[in-house]
């Protein structure tokens, strides 16, 4: 009994150490420390079934392991869980090198979660052909999962589908890897008594797919035909090779990788910054495919698109990055359009890249429609509910008190942008009352700093004659004063690097209020403006401000007395050098005898 017992301590050792290897073999790696919480959880999944990924044996099954992505992440579980997956699978390659992944490029996740039970699985699509014989494989692994058994669960526009057009979604996403390469075709039993009705669900579930997975921009077109039993739908692709898809989509990838790798700041700073490469950024590449339509992502991401292309891209780029982005219908000033609805700092905000990219300002921000309270879109936005329905949320939210938009501090209109240096600030759109004589603009608004002026901000304002700037700006946009005829001085302040052509053109009576050594000082010089130095020590005598006291100062104080050139009241100040209030032969004398250097100036 005494030897027996033993026996079962050194197995049971054996196995206790045997485990402690592989969970420290998995947590020692440096690939693994990088990972969040839910990738290290798929991670551990990978070592404990290495055996399993060497022979191709799937699904690896988790069961209330992955229970807090459910419950964290609402409706973005499915984008997540493949960032997750991706993650995880890379840096358990790097770790392992010498494990065997079989199928490693083919896998992909499924999930499923309710109050009883969570349910994720990793395994390859390639051996899911049918719906049914997906859920046969699930079901022979564990006694219950649930009744909705597809990939990518929570997705926004799936979950609006009924049973026939989710078993049409359910089929593109487990075959999407045969799209790549030409055509698609597949089956799904059903009632197809109502040719009507069975047009729109496969329009239907087509378009939910291609809102739910914008980065499967290559859906071309479709068609189906029916008897009394089954539909077979034809889904044909832009690529007719899957190496010819396999580049585009890599192309997509990188370029993505690319955004999303210079991203910096808050979740707000992160979405204007992938709005303003949207909207402003046109390089292209001779390597892109041109047969590619203008309404995808690929063309968005690349160059110009439209509304759609646009859309999808926007949503793409932001899901990447967590933030909660969904496609919406309808109309833009009678113009079939589509737009983005925005969940960020817990509101939904419109974003419309379609309106905003047909307008350019030196590479900055430009937000007609782009995170404003979705009452001020439904201005000239119409929302199209004939195909999907938009939470009550979404669709007529009152204006936020946090709007991102256009907002008004009394009387100046201002927004939000991010400068080329990524700078995060407020910068100003105008004015409400445009006959005021005068403009203060703040340092700050509710905390944030003033950066910028946008182009045309106070543009033609007749009545305007002084404007007031502060510190902290940084940029004053093109013919942002224009035609402002009256205007007759305005401050640049220290903080300001950069002042866009034209904008004071128009402005002839105007003196700018500059700094020593500033960029003020160095645009008023270059570009021929009246200017007066606010922080110059006076150095009498010193009309030409050189820096020093010559015969070229002596002859322009002369002229001045003459009568056939006078000085500016600047230089007046400067050559009164013996400060009686006026210039006169007195003063010349005196500046004369400090050049000869027989009496020098105090």
């Amino acid at each position: 009994m005494k030897k027996y017992i033993n026996c079962l301590l050194i197995i049971f050792v054996c196995i206790f150490v045997n485990c402690m290897i592989n969970i420290v073999y998995a947590i020692d790696k440096d690939n693994y420390n990088n990972l969040n919480k839910y990738e290290k959880i798929l991670y551990e999944g990978f070592i404990n079934h290495k055996d399993d990924l060497k022979k191709g044996e799937y699904p690896i099954i988790y069961q209330n392991e992955l229970n807090e992505v459910f419950a964290d992440e609402d409706m973005f579980v499915g984008i997540n869980l493949n960032n997750y997956l991706k993650n995880a699978l890379e840096a358990f390659k790097k770790d392992n090198p010498d494990i065997e992944i079989k199928g490693y490029n083919k896998l992909k996740i499924w999930g499923y979660c309710d109050d009883e039970l969570c349910m994720v699985f990793v395994g390859p699509s390639e051996n899911i052909t049918d719906e049914d014989e997906f859920i046969k494989k699930i079901d022979d692994d564990v006694e219950y999962i649930g009744n909705d058994k597809i990939l990518e669960l929570n997705k926004f526009f799936y979950l609006q589908l009924n049973d026939f057009e989710k078993a049409v979604y359910s089929q593109l996403f487990l075959n999407i890897d045969k799209l790549k390469s030409g055509e698609l075709s597949f089956s799904i039993s059903g009632n197809t008594s109502n040719s009507n009705t069975l047009k729109n669900a496969v329009s239907v579930a087509v378009e939910a797919f291609k809102r739910d997975n914008p980065e499967i921009f290559y859906i071309y077109n479709y068609s189906y035909s029916y008897n009394e039993k089954k539909v077979v739908i034809d889904i044909k692709s832009l690529f007719t090779t899957q190496e010819e898809a396999d580049k585009a989509i890599q192309q997509v990838e990188k370029k993505k990788d690319s955004i999303i790798n210079q991203l910096k700041g808050s979740d707000i700073s992160k979405l204007w910054q992938i709005h303003d490469y949207l909207a402003n950024e046109k390089k292209q590449s001779e390597d892109l495919n041109k047969n590619i339509p203008i309404n995808t992502l690929y063309s968005a991401i690349f160059g110009k698109s439209n509304s759609e292309g646009y859309s999808m891209a926007f949503k793409y780029l932001l899901n990447s990055i967590g933030i909660k982005c969904e496609i919406m219908d309808g109309t833009y000033k009678k113009n079939n359009w589509k737009w983005n609805a925005v969940y960020i700092n817990n509101n939904w905000y419109i974003c419309d890249i379609g309106c905003d990219a047909s307008v350019i300002w030196e590479g900055e921000a430009v937000s007609w429609y782009s995170m404003n309270g979705l009452n001020e879109c439904l201005l000239d936005h119409n929302i199209d509910t004939s195909l999907f329905e938009y939470p009550q949320i979404i669709r007529y939210s009152q204006k936020q008190k946090n709007n991102y938009g256009y907002k008004n501090e009394g009387d100046i209109i201002y927004s939000h942008i991010i400068l080329d240096s990524g700078e995060e600030g407020i910068y100003i759109v105008g004015i409400e009352n445009n006959g005021q004589e005068s403009v203060k603009i703040p340092s700050k608004i509710n905390g944030e700093k003033v950066i910028a002026i946008r182009y045309d901000a106070f543009s033609y304002l007749t009545n305007l004659k002084k404007v007031e700037l502060s510190e902290n700006l940084k940029t004053i946009g093109s013919t942002a004063f224009i035609g402002c005829k009256n205007l007759n001085s305005i401050n640049i302040p220290k903080s300001v690097t950069k002042i866009v052509e034209n904008s004071f053109k128009g402005c002839d009576n105007i003196c700018l209020l500059v700094y020593n050594n500033s960029y003020g000082l160095n645009y008023a010089r270059e570009n021929k403006n009246k200017y007066s130095i606010i922080d110059k020590k006076q150095n009498l005598g010193d009309v030409n401000e050189d820096n020093k006291v010559t015969l070229a100062d002596c002859t322009k104080i002369l002229a001045h007395v003459k009568k056939t050139k006078l000085l500016t009241e600047e230089e007046q100040k400067r050559a009164d050098v013996n400060k009686d209030g006026k210039v006169t032969l007195a003063d010349y004398t005196k500046v004369l005898a400090h050049v000869k250097k027989t009496k020098l100036l105090e």
